[in-house]
């Protein structure tokens, strides 16, 4: 328990400047694009690679480590599959974009009976590895019926894996090859996840023609979501013109680095470090049209607290929950209130799909109103 304590304060003190190295580097990376230095650009690249291979790695450590001592405990629900793939769509598609390929999510109506975050960490390790080792083509997500299961299935046109290596790419700190990116841990991570809830993970594979990653779940009713996601638009420099926006966070570097980089997407932003200053505009009757907000602030305060004050006087704006607590329920909370939420440290990319995402939602439903 000691252990899994320290790597648990150790990740969140170590990925909040992680975190905002990675949107210094990105918006670094759009400066560069736009004027076209190819070999900084290059350079760019590469240290955001590095950046985030070093907080993957972090991320997998702690994994291990709450996996080894038991104290990750599976939260059984039922649910529809649905609801994950439409996050899996939200998450990856922007970063399968930039990358030339095509991302495919076909949907369900079916349901499982499982723990949603942990089967939707197992899915996501899958098409994170899709992306990454395949160069040209699509990554595709989909189930079958498998008697009284359900097989989710992540196909890829990439490099595909030799016979004799199968087995070993499951094993801890095992790779394809040296210049395969990460430590090796997601794929071991995901076997014992599975062991925990009691699901076989099957992999088919030829190399040059891809790989189909899959997991057998059991299947049974649950209740349909509106079955559609929306296709991200196509990211151009100043999406956010004309988009106000606030950012709490009690991190002064995370602060700085989330407002250079949504200033160059174009918005009007405005940073908080702690609770009285949110209150103040309140207090004040300010308006945004989207609140970043950090889960707990140094001064005691909760984000989620706040932001149910401010939806009092004003319920037109889009909220997002940050964290980097390692805690479920902290989610389900920000979905139960009508919020986004994002994982601290926060990917670029992620979070521009799930504020596209959300801005979508919001005109369609406007739309189709009254």
């Amino acid at each position: 328990r000691s252990k899994t304590h320290f790597l648990a304060a150790a990740s969140h003190d170590l990925t909040q400047p992680l975190g905002a190295s990675k949107l210094y580097m990105s918006a670094l990376l759009e400066d560069l694009t736009t004027v076209g230095d190819d070999e900084k650009q290059k350079l760019a690249k590469n240290a955001l690679s590095a950046l985030t291979t070093a907080e993957s790695l972090l991320k997998s450590l702690l994994d291990i480590s709450k996996l080894d001592s038991g104290s990750l405990k599976p939260d059984i629900t039922r649910f529809p599959l649905l609801q994950i793939f439409k996050a899996i769509d939200n998450e990856f598609s922007v970063l399968a974009a930039e990358k030339g390929l095509k991302l495919h999510v076909i949907h369900t109506r079916l349901g499982t009976r499982s723990d949603a975050a942990l089967l939707r960490s197992v899915l996501q390790n899958f098409v994170s590895n899709a992306i990454r080792y395949t160069r040209h083509g699509r990554v595709v997500i989909g189930c079958r019926r498998q008697g009284e299961n359900i097989r989710i299935e992540v196909h890829d046109t990439g490099i595909g894996i030799p016979q004799d290596k199968s087995s070993m790419i499951f094993q801890e700190f095992q790779q394809l090859n040296e210049n395969s990116e990460g430590a090796g841990l997601g794929l071991a991570i995901c076997q014992r996840m599975a062991h925990l809830l009691g699901h076989e993970i099957m992999m088919q594979s030829s190399p040059g023609h891809g790989s189909c990653f899959s997991i057998v779940v059991p299947r049974c009713k649950a209740e349909l979501v509106k079955a559609e996601t929306h296709e991200i638009q196509s990211y151009h420099r100043q999406w956010l013109k004309g988009i106000e926006i606030l950012c709490v966070d009690d991190d002064r570097d995370i602060l700085k680095a989330t407002h250079t980089l949504l200033e160059r997407w174009g918005g009007h932003i405005t940073c908080l470090q702690d609770a009285n200053h949110f209150n103040d505009i309140i207090d004040n009757h300010e308006s945004y049209d989207v609140i970043l907000m950090d889960y707990r602030l140094n001064d005691g305060h909760r984000g989620i607290d706040l932001l149910k004050r401010y939806h009092e006087q004003n319920n037109d704006f889009l909220g997002v929950i940050v964290t980097a607590e390692q805690d479920r329920q902290i989610e389900r909370d920000a979905l139960a209130m009508g919020l986004k939420y994002l994982a601290k440290p926060v990917e670029p990319a992620k979070l521009r799909a799930t504020l596209q995402a959300a801005f979508m939602d919001r005109k369609m439903a406007a739309e189709a109103a009254p």
